[in-house]
């Protein structure tokens, strides 16, 4: 009898969590298609920059409360591209941050920054200040805009070996630079291959700490959409990912940095205070 009712208890169990499955898996799908729908009519490439080759290849910092980590950062640019121009669009830091992001502006390690004072846009939530960014470039020469997260803590130069590995392996449209087992769980790679002698990964998404886009495929990719809704599928990375898979597009991925934020994510303390 206790074998019968315990087999029954399964038996409904199983029958509940497929009702519960296939409701949840349909609203799950109907978000991301009403997303995917919404992403359609508002997607266009930014024309804004001009198609003719440029000549200067710039970093994006999309910086917020990070100054144990930010300045190290623009140094290790400093360090490993020296070329390389720098914007720095910080999301409303406390005052001792901005002030010493004024004066690496004013020393020139910094060739441009954006101070936005609303302070209740999530660090991670990068895109308005990523699109800032890209507008104001618009009127800069670009070869190339390499994004960072200000967590970042970057171990090479990386500049010749993308553009090399974007000649090599034409089926490549971007190159992400941040590669660890939390990364490769997020993104799994499909496929493998040398570069150099080193180890390329091939994947269809883009984590957006640390990577490399050619102007023209910012052109073609857009800007990332911004609005008051704040959620996380308006991330960057993951509405470009969209993008890529659609197109049927591969990113090429070598390791050129460790994430420090793990530990300290932004992400993760911005939900905490909405709960």
């Amino acid at each position: 009898m206790e074998i019968t009712i315990s087999l029954a208890s399964v038996l409904i169990s199983a029958l509940l969590f497929l009702a519960f499955y296939k409701k949840s898996k349909k609203k799950f799908d109907y978000i991301r298609i009403h997303i995917s729908n919404i992403e359609h009519r508002v997607r266009r490439s930014f024309d804004e920059f001009q198609e003719v080759p440029g000549n200067t290849n710039w970093a994006v910092i999309t910086s917020f409360k990070r100054d144990g980590t930010i300045f190290n950062l623009i140094n290790d640019i400093r360090k490993y591209e020296p070329n390389v121009k720098i914007i720095v669009a910080d999301n409303g830091s406390n005052i001792e941050l901005i002030n010493e992001l004024t004066q690496y502006h004013s020393n020139g390690d910094i060739n441009r920054i954006l101070l936005n004072r609303n302070s209740e846009i999530p660090q991670w939530q990068k895109n308005f200040s990523i699109s800032q960014a890209l507008k104001l470039l618009s009127l800069e020469d670009v070869k190339s805009v390499t994004f960072f997260d200000d967590d970042m803590a970057i171990e090479k130069a990386w500049i010749n070996d993308c553009e090399q590995i974007l000649k090599e392996f034409s089926d490549l449209q971007l190159i992400d630079l941040l590669d660890d087992k939390i990364q490769e769980k997020n993104h799994p790679t499909i496929e493998k291959r040398i570069y150099n002698s080193e180890a390329l990964k091939i994947k269809d998404a883009v984590n957006g700490a640390f990577f490399y886009m050619p102007k023209a495929v910012i052109r073609e990719l857009g800007l990332p959409p911004t609005g008051e809704g704040i959620n996380d599928a308006s991330i960057e990375d993951g509405y470009y990912t969209r993008i890529i898979q659609e197109k049927g597009w591969r990113v090429g991925v070598i390791n050129r940095a460790q994430n420090l934020g793990y530990e300290n994510s932004k992400r993760i303390e911005f939900k905490r205070t909405q709960k």
